[in-house]
């Protein structure tokens, strides 16, 4: 499974997507075309490091996280 979140001004919306599985590749481009439109910026992670800013659905990345246009800073989670 690939771990792909939005992170909006509703709170985080996670979406997992199986590559194994005939048509989720189609359906997570249209989602994820769909989501740009709406005016989310979306950044694709692959190993260590920071993520690269993405423009179209990559499908090799470990993780892709799209944040809302309007936020700037996505503070770290509070442990327990």
């Amino acid at each position: 499974m690939i771990s792909v979140q939005v992170i909006g001004f509703m709170g985080h919306e996670p979406m997992e997507w199986d590559p194994s599985v005939p048509g989720e590749l189609k359906r997570m481009r249209e989602w994820f075309k769909k989501k740009l439109e709406d005016g989310f910026r979306a950044f694709a992670f692959k190993g260590k490091g920071p993520g690269k800013y993405i423009t179209k659905f990559d499908e090799e990345a470990e993780k892709i996280i799209l944040t809302a246009d309007r936020i700037k800073v996505v503070m770290p989670g509070i442990g327990g």
